[in-house]
């Protein structure tokens, strides 16, 4: 469609689902592209703006602040017309009525909806893994909860040799 056959026409309305680095890239590129062809929602789990989570380990490392790594502030969001739902976590996906709901009942509608959820780290089903001190890593949280833990233990057994199990091991 070009920019003479949009005029004219409603905005369709976009949701996204998770507010990382994968799903606000595509929205980037989408307002780059079409930036008049969406109405954009996006529902984020984490109370905070869009960041780079492959610098969660110098944050970590106390080597930048969470601030360092924002890639885009909630008055991006804000400039770029779209509606940011922090903090709050889809629980349903409506597909006869096209609505994303979220758990304290925020609702939005959609023309076109993208998931962009990220993974969910895998915990290792062994006897202890409840245990206080027991962090996945994934997100700021995480790190956070992380850097805390630091201030009074002095040991860490690190599982998994990823890229981000590797970065902590070292910071």
């Amino acid at each position: 469609m070009n920019m003479a056959e949009l005029q004219g026409k409603t905005r369709q309305k976009l949701v996204v689902v998770g507010n990382g680095m994968a799903g606000i890239r595509t929205v980037e590129e989408l307002l780059g592209l079409a930036p008049d062809l969406y109405d954009i929602t996006v529902f984020g789990a984490e109370p905070h703006p869009n960041y780079n989570r492959i610098l969660l380990s110098p944050v970590l490392a106390g080597e930048q602040d969470f601030k360092d790594i924002i890639l885009n502030s909630v008055e991006w969001y804000a400039e770029h017309g779209i509606t940011l739902h922090m903090g709050k976590n889809v629980a349903t996906i409506d597909r006869v009525r096209r609505k994303v709901i979220a758990e304290d009942g925020t609702e939005a509608a959609y023309d076109r909806l993208l998931l962009a959820t990220g993974s969910t780290p895998f915990i290792l089903p062994v006897p202890g893994k409840e245990l206080d001190g027991v962090i996945s890593y994934r997100d700021i949280r995480d790190t956070e909860l992380m850097m805390e833990a630091a201030k009074t233990k002095r040991q860490a057994v690190v599982i998994g040799g990823g890229l981000l199990g590797l970065e902590a091991a070292t910071a």
